[in-house]
């Protein structure tokens, strides 16, 4: 599977987004001698074993192209017989994604993308943060019953891949020249908007993912516990975003290299102010800009991947 692409949507806005922008001309690379998107592949599926007395499932690809391939998280999980809802637990996404890796083989470029927090106090909701190192932290234990909880190696350590080899090209590109055809692209969200969105990138950048909160209200005081957590064992680190999953995926699927693309949604403790009063526009216009990030860069990760 040398010179494979995999991208990691989150959620189904996230993906949606992302599959709206890389079908859209006028928001993709139109450079010469390059098509974009890469041309299409025969779509790709993956078998999950069911547990727990769910049946075996099958997912399928969202998008499929020559080196490529664009893998919702959420579409890998299994779906409850009797409320006919999606199964959401940290454990049930690395089980599906270790499943998925199997299946695909290593990435020599792993991408997890997705909407997320900033912390800081100015707004920055509609910039893109891309960096390439992780955090996970669980504000729970083993002990505490967490429906679906993940006990990984990876809780509480820094994976640093500041010095991976595609980072020198990777953020070259993004700075210049790359940076005014995606900026020039962005959308600004509705509510409580940076002034104007914007690139925010670094190799240096950590997504701190807050994994094992079963109740959504929990992030209120979790996600400030992660951060503390962080800036105590790395204090001289910087954190680029903070979310659910980034770390998740990066644990769970084998690859070379790796790189976050956080759509900042929301300043971290203002998710009810700022991004759930108009959740589908506020989402759709953040995950809009990290894809268009993401789409110009792709003819660089292609010509790049290990």
């Amino acid at each position: 599977m040398n010179g494979k692409i995999l991208i990691f949507p989150n959620t189904p806005w996230e993906r949606d987004a992302l599959a709206a922008v890389f079908s859209n001309g006028r928001a993709t690379p139109n450079l010469p001698g390059y098509v974009f998107p890469p041309v299409a592949a025969t779509a790709a599926t993956v078998n999950i074993p069911g547990r727990d007395g769910l049946p075996n499932y099958t997912a399928t690809a969202k998008l499929t192209y020559d080196q490529v391939e664009v893998w919702c998280v959420y579409d890998l999980l299994p779906t409850d017989p009797v409320t006919k809802k999606k199964i959401v637990t940290t454990e049930g996404k690395a089980y599906a994604l270790s499943v998925l890796s199997q299946a695909r083989g290593n990435a020599s470029v792993l991408v997890a993308f997705g909407t997320s927090a900033f912390a800081d106090q100015q707004s920055y909701d509609g910039c893109v943060i891309v960096g390439s190192n992780y955090f996970n932290y669980s504000p729970f234990t083993a002990a505490d019953n967490i429906p679906g909880f993940w006990d990984s190696p990876s809780l509480g350590q820094f994976i640093e891949n500041s010095g991976q080899t595609i980072n020198q090209q990777v953020f070259a590109a993004l700075k210049d020249p790359l940076r005014l055809q995606i900026e020039s692209r962005f959308l600004r969200p509705p509510v409580d908007s940076a002034e104007t969105p914007y690139l925010i990138v670094s190799p240096g950048y950590t997504a701190i993912s807050d994994v094992n909160v079963a109740n959504g209200d929990d992030y209120a005081w979790a996600d400030r516990q992660a951060l503390a957590e962080f800036a105590a064992a790395q204090p001289r680190k910087v954190v680029g975003s903070v979310e659910t999953t980034h770390g998740v995926i990066a644990e769970s699927v084998a690859h070379d290299q790796f790189l976050f693309f956080s759509a900042i949604a929301d300043r971290l403790g203002y998710f009810n102010m700022e991004a759930a009063p108009r959740n589908y526009a506020q989402d759709f216009a953040v995950a809009h800009n990290a894809a268009v990030a993401l789409a110009w860069l792709l003819p660089t990760l292609i010509s790049v991947a290990p």
